[in-house]
């Protein structure tokens, strides 16, 4: 059977929205039809909030369900906030109140309207509606009644446990914690997903971090990022530098902007964020981050993008957030931070952005060193390329949940329904939740990409497999810069050493031989290949690692034989060269640690954490 069609730019947010709407787009934008207000018992869910926190209860809406009068239903009509027995929506902590669960959807089979029984509840935070439950209601056939469900400081620990499983294997892809995931989900049945001797769920249970997590709480988490702007802003306001390269300079694109309002207002696109693109004054001076308020241009968050254009195919601009290592690109082995990162097409260029500038002060030049990497003219390009081919991975990875949740909740409807389903219709439904999902990813990568051809990997197993295989190049790549940037450094020490040397044969012999060592490992770099690059890399950092060495000791020996006017002078040189050193070793312990053994324990970051949990 076909799933029901959602309107354009709506985006999951919760479990049945997920069956329902995540695999087929529509062009449908009318306004949902509202249904009578009830105060109906058989029709009223009981809430207890020992949770710490105020919450609503948010759920799922799609385009053919008509929700209650008395609901908020948000600007993409995807989501509905009932209202609460007591007034308003919120439940106050230390408290029990009701919500109306009141909707009607067509049958599946007959398409005649029927009263839904089942729904699937959110409990959010009041505030910033993150999820801190995703729960099933069923009405009792037998009663008429809804189960009594009660949000609790337990479900707070499963869903911090969870956001930072999700920012997680973001973050590190390539490593068995996801590999793992992947292969205990495609190895469960939907069916039982909630039984403790399921895959998945002793996948969980076997981890040293996320014993806690659920799947049901791992596809809240993925709605949650897709359907609301708040975690990418931080939870305030918040502003993304956004960069470019040709392939030969990197170029400042401008940045995005993030508003929060002074009310949060649901029913308004972004929640009534204001969100705009304000292009660069002068993109080719990376110096310098002005940009050019007259030519803003608003931006809708639409299907987890940021976007110029909702009907757009390729709109000019589409922004999508991921999580990403802040050590990937400072290559400092104690840089655990999780940090949000913005990759996509701006005017037909591939763009990152980050919630920092290149410059460490406004005002100043110099690039920030974890940055470094991206104003390398060699490797910049491979490097944003890199990036975004792990956003098109990541996007089927963060799904697999969706459509291990989907195909059990089907099952559940048409259990319900007038033609219960077959094994044979449950294969085939399967098959076209695939299809379907497969083809919305495509076309949400395609707008962030640029490309009307580019394509997502297959499914959640070969996604894992191209995150590996790109976050493997991105690290090369990035020290690829890095190794540039070094290259460049020690020649300009060695040739300030010349001044010194000139007149001690010895000295001077050894700067020569660093010189042309210098040279090779400068050649060898110039060798570099898409195929060869990982082979390259490695010897390249042990032959770094014994120059820096070296030209470190030299600067010692230099201070021993120069004037002792010239000794400050040439200590700064050593200590230029100390930071070198040390920063390529760095560079070479953090690479090392990223692609080998991948079983010791979870992975490490810190991440971004849901606020007042």
């Amino acid at each position: 059977m076909p799933l029901r069609t959602i309107p354009a730019g709506g985006h999951f947010t919760f479990i049945r929205l997920i069956i329902q709407k995540l695999y087929l787009m529509s062009t449908n934008t009318t306004q949902l039809p509202s249904a009578t207000t009830t105060t109906d018992p058989t029709k009223l869910c009981s809430i207890t909030n020992n949770s710490g926190v105020d919450i609503v209860i948010t759920m799922p809406l799609t385009s053919d369900e008509t929700p209650d009068a008395g609901s908020i239903v948000t600007f993409n009509k995807d989501v509905e906030i009932p209202q609460a027995a007591k007034g308003g929506n919120v439940i106050t902590n230390g408290t029990t109140d009701s919500v109306t669960l009141n909707r009607t959807a067509p049958d599946p089979d007959t398409k005649e309207p029927f009263y839904e029984t089942l729904y699937d509840l959110w409990p959010s935070t009041a505030n910033w509606y993150c999820p801190i439950n995703n729960v099933s209601a069923e009405r009792d056939r037998r009663t008429k009644k809804f189960p009594a469900i009660t949000v609790s400081t337990d479900d707070v620990t499963v869903m911090k446990e969870t956001v930072s499983f999700y920012q997680t294997i973001s973050a590190n892809p390539n490593t068995k914690l996801a590999q793992d995931y992947v292969t205990a989900a495609n190895a469960s049945d939907p069916s039982d997903s909630d039984d403790s001797t399921s895959p998945i769920a002793e996948f969980f249970a076997g981890t040293k971090s996320y014993t806690h997590v659920t799947m049901a709480s791992v596809v809240a988490v993925e709605a949650y990022y897709e359907s609301f702007v708040f975690g990418w802003a931080n939870y305030g306001s918040l502003t993304y530098y956004l960069y470019s390269s040709d392939g030969n300079t990197t170029s400042f694109q401008g940045t995005m902007v993030l508003t929060q309002p002074a009310t949060i207002d649901n029913t308004l696109a972004n929640s009534g964020y204001t969100c705009q693109f304000v292009p660069a004054v002068a993109p080719t001076d990376t110096t310098k981050v002005d940009v050019d308020t007259s030519k803003a241009v608003s931006l809708t968050f639409s299907d987890g993008l940021f976007v110029d254009d909702t009907t757009s195919d390729i709109p000019d601009i589409a922004l999508k957030g991921s999580f990403q290592l802040r050590r990937t690109f400072s290559k400092v082995s104690t840089d655990k931070t999780i940090i949000p990162v913005m990759s996509g097409n701006i005017n037909g260029a591939v763009c990152l952005g980050f919630d920092e500038s290149q410059l460490t002060k406004p005002g100043e030049s110099d690039t920030q060193q974890w940055l470094d990497s991206l104003f390398n003219p060699k490797g910049a390009a491979q490097i944003f390329n890199s990036v975004m081919q792990i956003l098109g991975a990541l996007m089927m990875l963060h799904f697999i949940g969706t459509l291990f949740y989907s195909i059990g909740k089907w099952i559940y409807n048409k259990a319900t329904g007038t033609k219960p389903a077959t094994p044979d219709d449950i294969v085939k439904q399967l098959k076209e939740m695939r299809d379907e999902q497969k083809a919305q990813k495509d076309a949400e990568f395609k707008k962030a990409s640029g490309d009307k051809n580019a394509e997502v990997p297959e499914d959640s197993s070969a996604a894992v497999s191209k995150a590996t295989t790109e976050r493997a190049a991105l690290s090369d790549q990035v020290g690829y810069s890095k190794a540039e940037t070094t290259l460049d450094k020690v020649d300009a020490n060695l040739s300030k050493m010349e001044k010194f040397t000139a007149k001690n044969k010895d000295l001077n012999l050894e700067v020569e031989d660093a010189g042309n060592k210098l040279g090779d490992i400068s050649d060898k770099l110039d060798t570099v290949t898409p195929e060869n690059l990982s082979e390259v890399m490695q010897d390249v950092r042990t032959q770094l690692s014994d120059l820096t060495s070296t030209v470190k000791q030299l600067n010692v020996d230099v201070q021993k034989i120069v004037a002792d006017t010239q000794k400050a002078e040439v200590q700064k040189d050593i200590d230029e060269m100390n930071d070198v050193n040390d920063a390529v070793e760095e560079e070479k312990t953090t690479t090392e640690n990223e692609n080998g053994d991948p079983e010791n324990g979870d992975p490490d970051g810190d991440p971004v954490e849901f606020p007042d949990l």
